[in-house]
């Protein structure tokens, strides 16, 4: 499912990988960008999103939607 969420949003890696299912709101049909997943000498960790304006909420379409259902 990554896949399909990743060509219709066009979000960073770091930000799709970082998803959780708390960041996602199927009855409103969007994604809350609030994390990312990073990597610093071969270290991954959570933490947050490249700046403040990467923090958003990213609309998904209904396909998407009951995709991801």
């Amino acid at each position: 499912m990554p896949i399909l969420v990743d060509y219709s949003t066009g979000l960073r890696r770091g930000e799709l990988l970082g998803l959780k299912w708390d960041n996602v709101d199927l009855e409103r049909g969007v994604l809350s960008i609030v994390q990312a997943l990073k990597q610093a000498n071969k270290e991954v960790y959570s933490g947050r999103p490249k700046n403040k304006s990467s923090r958003r909420q990213v609309a998904i379409s209904p396909t998407i939607v009951e995709a991801l259902r």
